[in-house]
């Protein structure tokens, strides 16, 4: 047998093959991580709450100092309310007075309710006044030009339909001409003597003050009662006119 044939043999393994080996590429190196910053907002709303419980902590140490303070500032002020119902220049009025003033008041509504019924009469007759003086009988009622016709049927209307007192009979209704001198002196009224009379001047009107004045008007009517005497009155009579 040839030594230089070069069939294998069977109890040798065949040669390996060579294989080709794979090219491994090495990894560029990379950029070292960054460490991550805190976060600035998260900081912020830290402060924020921490400022917020600051003013809420002072806001509780004020509002209990001020309460601390309290009672000595409610002693100051009854201490001046005090001073001030203690005024003693302003008098005391007494039972007198005060039953004077409400009867007064009632006798400045009902004139005030004379001229409202006068100034109705004038709207009814063409802005004239009754002209025919007071007699107290039936033919002079009935006659519209008559201050007996304007008593009765404009004075007192309401208590004739209601049933109750007639203002006639609560006062005494006298008619003058203050321009003719008919009516009395207002320095001679009294309480005494005139209190429940009501004079209805004709001629006559009222001045911004209250005081009776003259007039040439044939339709300028004032009408005048006394007042009941009371502490410090200024004036002793009422005056309202048309």
């Amino acid at each position: 047998m040839d030594e230089n044939n070069s069939a294998p043999r069977p109890w040798e393994e065949p040669a390996p093959v060579p294989t080709e080996q794979p090219v491994v590429s090495t990894p560029e190196p990379t950029a070292p991580t960054e460490v991550p910053k805190k976060n600035n907002k998260t900081m912020l709303i830290l402060v924020a709450v921490l400022v917020v419980v600051a003013i809420i902590i002072g806001a509780f140490f004020l509002l209990a100092n001020n309460e601390t303070k309290t009672p000595t500032s409610t002693t100051t002020t009854t201490t001046t309310a005090a001073i001030v119902d203690n005024d003693e220049d302003e008098p005391e009025q007494n039972e007198n007075d005060i039953a004077a003033q409400s009867i007064n008041t009632e006798i400045s509504s009902d004139l005030s309710f004379v001229i409202t019924s006068l100034n109705n009469y004038q709207s009814n007759n063409r802005g004239a006044i009754p002209t025919i003086e007071i007699v107290n009988n039936e033919s002079d009622a009935k006659n519209v030009k008559s201050w007996q016709y304007f008593i009765e049927n404009y004075l007192d209307y309401n208590a004739t339909v209601d049933g109750g007192e007639k203002f006639s009979e609560t006062y005494t209704i006298k008619v003058c001409n203050y321009f003719e001198g008919t009516c009395p002196k207002l320095a001679d009224l009294s309480w005494a003597q005139n209190k429940y009379a009501i004079y209805i001047a004709t001629k006559a009107t009222c001045s911004k003050t209250g005081e009776v004045e003259m007039s040439e008007s044939q339709r300028s009517v004032a009408v005048i009662s006394v007042k009941k005497p009371y502490s410090n009155m200024t004036n002793k009579y009422y005056c309202l006119s048309n």
